[in-house]
């Protein structure tokens, strides 16, 4: 069996997927399977694959190039992450980011922590690589689906930072929700907590490296459409787990992903929605050490009364 699926959505990615591919083709796990999905990128992305494909003939026959949609147009980062699932033949799957690059052992460690351990899923750390600096980032060790949902802090719930059963995927049919562009990994990765018997976390000097300097990323760039893809995603999940009787309230990682998405409503002048937006999470603004006493009780003056009064409020300091 192939030990391991590698999945790379790429979208005119041709100055970085050099690196990448680089990084992911030196692995030291033998027998990984390479699905690299092109989602109707207009620039050299491909042929810089095919290229450095070339400086590793002994992998040829490990790596997979298709395309997210049959007629060779964008169709979303969902719906790339899809496409390469339905090909994958990985005991285990994850992916990779088409700006990122990997330590050399990152992927054996996740696979045999999860072998040594008869683990569902692998957690990995990480390093956000920005223009001046590099931030060592540990996930948390959370062993089962409980540990998880009463976990109170934040942190970064993606698919790139570990490897996951693919039986566990198939037999509960998790799937990327359609037309969701913005935190689909979201949705996905915590599903899978949920449905997860058992996780491990390795900590180790390999690591993989998250690109900060990307200016054209989605998560860089969250315009208002985007924005609205993440809350009809979070919406989404709140009914998944409402359907089972499971309460996210104390859930740390969801409630801080709501209160964000809710307050980037803010930034594109939709006041008025985001008062009705997650009401609940209105009162984590008095945790947020970097707002003012003043902005605190407009704040929360909007929520309950009109939002009218944080326009007001915002108009002022735009005059000032």
């Amino acid at each position: 069996m192939i030990p391991l699926s590698v999945i790379i959505p790429f979208y005119n990615s041709a100055k970085y997927l050099r690196r990448t591919t680089r990084s992911l083709l030196a692995q030291t796990l033998a027998d990984i399977e390479y699905i690299f999905v092109d989602d109707g990128s207009l620039d050299s992305s491909r042929k810089v694959i095919e290229e450095t494909l070339e400086e590793f003939p002994e992998k040829k026959n490990q790596v997979i190039i298709c395309s997210s949609r049959k007629d060779g147009k964008n169709g979303g980062i969902g719906q790339a992450r899809q496409a390469g699932l339905e090909k994958a033949r990985g005991e285990y799957i994850t992916y990779c980011d088409s700006d990122d690059w990997l330590d050399e052992k990152y992927y054996e460690n996740l696979y045999l922590a999860v072998i040594a351990n008869n683990a569902d899923m692998a957690v990995g750390d990480h390093c956000l690589e920005s223009k001046d600096s590099t931030t060592l980032i540990r996930t948390p060790d959370l062993r089962n689906w409980e540990e998880f949902k009463h976990h109170s802090n934040w942190f970064h719930l993606s698919l790139w930072n570990r490897i996951i059963r693919r039986a566990l995927i198939k037999e509960n049919n998790l799937r990327f929700e359609k037309g969701i562009n913005l935190a689909e990994d979201y949705g996905f990765v915590i599903k899978a907590y949920f449905y997860s018997k058992k996780n491990c976390h390795i900590g180790s000097d390999a690591l993989y490296h998250y690109d900060k300097t990307n200016e054209a990323s989605l998560t860089t760039n969250v315009c208002l459409s985007s924005n609205l893809q993440r809350i009809q995603n979070l919406k989404l999940i709140d009914s998944f787990f409402k359907e089972r009787n499971e309460d996210l309230t104390a859930c740390g990682v969801h409630k801080i992903e709501k209160f964000v998405a809710k307050n980037t409503l803010i930034s594109h002048g939709r006041l008025k929605l985001w008062k009705s937006t997650f009401p609940e999470t209105a009162s984590m603004i008095f945790n947020d050490d970097q707002c003012s006493k003043l902005y605190k009780c407009v704040y929360m003056s909007s929520q309950y009364l009109s939002w009218r009064i944080l326009y007001l409020y915002n108009i002022a300091h735009k005059l000032r």
